[in-house]
């Protein structure tokens, strides 16, 4: 008995989509569309981060690259100081090697940090690999554009089998001032260490930094480094060094990359996000099939009464829809002939009522009253 009460209990059960199916439905379409414009909106924010931090890091990439660029720019006007003195260049235009030679020598005893400070002719046109350091082909490049009144950049050299160092020439003009054309060159070098001597002292907290030089084609060399090199995955900027050939790539800590943001942190907001709008649709979907309930109960008992002939009542329902629907109903209602024959029908019913009830009167001895009349048409 049990079981046939529950397959009967099943088969009275409605089929079809429930309201609250369809609420979930609309759900999942508008967490897509909120997913969708969460994640557009994850990735303007990360571009505008990045390009704030970008720009943040590209500021400090080249006020570091001007400071190194001012160490060596200070380098670069003591060279052409020494150039320009007048003692050297007459020396150099009279060809008195041995004052020339003792005016570098009186300079070398103040610059100790110097490896070398010589003079380098208009004839000299071969290397000199024997010294320490080298005067290689490069050298001599630099050489041949400072006496073409040029100021070669800040370089340095690089060997296979010698010390690397840095090198900076200046040309050495006529003591007269009349004749523009340089007489020779005066080179300048300091040892390789120099530029990460000059790194570390202006290195900011938190950060790593190189200093490299192009080489032919795309090709670069790192000539200094400084800091903790674990901070090169970060998001890091570049600058050219005033005054040299070189190139300053800055990494800093204290600025995250836009894989850094809080990813976890956004999605954890939007998934709490979530759940009020989730129970708003339940919540609605639960009263929406309340309504719909009383309405089309409301509807029915008004299309039953209709049958009957009974007056209409359209204040009840809850929805403008079924009050509208209710009236286009029951005027076809009016219309259909199934209408008056329930009508008729319940006028018979009660027909029959009456003449019990006049039958009953009659054998009492009381006046009987007149029935009812049938609805034109049937």
């Amino acid at each position: 008995m049990a079981d046939q009460g529950d397959s009967t209990h099943e088969g009275n059960r409605a089929h079809g989509i429930s309201l609250m199916l369809l609420s979930l439905g609309a759900f999942a379409v508008t967490t897509l569309f909120l997913a969708a414009a969460a994640a557009a909106g994850y990735l303007q924010l990360s571009h505008y981060t990045d390009a704030a931090l970008n720009k943040v890091h590209g500021t400090q990439a080249e006020q570091l690259a001007a400071r190194l660029g001012g160490v060596g720019q200070g380098w670069s006007q003591l060279a052409e100081q020494l150039a320009s003195s007048l003692p050297l260049r007459e020396a150099v235009a009279n060809n008195d090697t041995a004052t020339a030679e003792a005016l570098l020598a009186q300079a070398r005893t103040l610059l100790p940090s110097v490896l070398r400070l010589e003079i380098i002719g208009r004839d000299r046109l071969t290397p000199v690999s024997g010294a320490n350091p080298p005067l290689s082909f490069a050298c001599l490049d630099l050489a041949r554009s400072a006496e073409q009144g040029e100021f070669p950049p800040l370089e340095m050299h690089l060997y296979d089998d010698a010390p690397a160092h840095i090198d900076l020439v200046r040309p050495i003009l006529p003591p007269s001032g009349e004749v523009t054309t340089p007489l020779a060159s005066l080179i300048l070098t300091l040892e390789a260490q120099t530029l990460t001597t000059w790194l570390e002292q202006m290195l900011p907290k938190g950060s790593y930094v190189e200093v490299r030089q192009a080489l032919i084609g795309t090709r670069f060399e790192t000539l200094a480094k400084a800091g903790d090199a674990s901070f090169e995955r970060l998001l890091g900027s570049s600058a050219k060094v005033p005054g040299t050939r070189w190139q300053l790539e800055l990494w800093r800590s204290d600025l995250s990359t836009r894989e850094e943001l809080p990813v976890n942190q956004y999605a954890t907001v939007f998934a709490i996000a979530l759940v009020p709008i989730l129970l708003v649709y339940i919540l609605f979907a639960r009263i929406l099939r309340r309504v719909l309930n009383k309405d089309m109960m409301l509807l029915v008992r008004q299309a039953i009464k209709s049958g009957y002939g009974e007056k209409h009542d359209f204040g009840g329902f809850r929805l403008r829809e079924f009050a509208s629907t209710s009236r286009h109903l029951l005027d076809h209602l009016n219309d259909f002939p199934t209408s008056n024959l329930l009508a008729n029908q319940r006028l018979d019913t009660e027909r029959h009522a009456h003449a019990k009830e006049e039958h009953e009167k009659r054998d009492q001895g009381q006046q009987p009253s007149a029935p009812k009349k049938r609805l034109p048409g049937l």
